[in-house]
């Protein structure tokens, strides 16, 4: 019995393919699926939790991205409580817009993703081990451990390979430790979700306190653990995406923030 089940397990490992034993070959793939594409089109969610002995919160988004080479780029993301950040470029001009200041900027077309997605952190935004960061084809992962194989996985229906790697200290909160885990197309080699879950956080939280006998709401900084999933809900390869679809209409009371010379 115990030499029977020896060989299944043998014999299991033989018949897995060779990338759904390696992170590394698996993150390859990943790499050369979205060097791939011409053009690329995303719907997806994300849901961020904190979590600390003392307080938790969960704050809910969705964003929109597509992308046509080699210079069109959209990025909408919105949030009943993060409001709407916009980044748009149709080759002639990027746009930036916050509706939490309902502010907008005018700035020269990024000339690749790279530059467009440096342009992100105006509005607070990065790419990190996302599609979007790999469509730049560079992702981050020289601040990451080896990635390993954890096994299979379904992500709204879809066959999945998921690969973990551990985060550089570079990344990370003082002190903190975390990880990165990709939900991998087991044909396409595309990304269907992403998990960062990172612990050491620092908060800003709010907690209620006793002050001369009256309750009293006041922040206090908190440590926990932050976690977050983003889900690729739909995606679209190589899709026909015309100079209109990277326009986004302003709101008539958006006012525009001068850049100084």
């Amino acid at each position: 019995m115990i030499k029977r089940l020896l060989l299944t397990a043998a014999l299991a490992i033989l018949t897995l393919p060779s990338s759904a034993q390696d992170g590394s070959a698996i993150l390859k793939k990943v790499i050369s699926a979205y060097a791939s594409l011409n053009s690329y089109s995303q719907v997806s969610s994300a849901m961020e939790t904190f979590t600390s002995p003392r307080f938790q919160d969960t704050i809910g988004s969705s964003a929109k991205l597509r992308y046509r080479k080699p210079d069109r780029f959209y990025v909408v993301l919105t949030g009943a409580r993060v409001g709407t950040s916009v980044a748009v470029s149709n080759g002639q001009q990027e746009t930036i817009y916050s509706s939490q200041v309902d502010k907008y900027r005018r700035l020269p077309a990024p000339k690749n993703i790279s530059a467009f997605v440096n342009s992100l952190l105006l509005l607070g935004l990065h790419a990190n081990m996302d599609p979007l960061d790999f469509l730049r084809g560079v992702p981050e992962v020289s601040k990451l451990g080896r990635f390993k194989f954890l096994g299979g996985g379904m992500v709204n229906g879809v066959k999945c390979l998921r690969i973990s790697a551990t985060m550089g200290s570079s990344t990370l909160p003082k002190g903190g430790s975390g990880s990165v885990t990709l939900w991998v197309d087991s044909k396409s080699s595309l990304l269907h979700k992403v998990e960062w879950n990172i612990k050491g956080v620092s908060h800003m939280a709010p907690v209620q306190v006793m002050k001369k006998g009256k309750p009293t709401r006041v922040l206090v900084k908190t440590i926990g653990v932050e976690n977050l999933v983003e889900t690729i809900q739909e995606m679209h390869l190589n899709p026909i995406l015309h100079d209109s679809d990277f326009q986004y209409p302003l709101p008539a009371t958006a006012v525009e923030q001068k850049i100084n010379p």
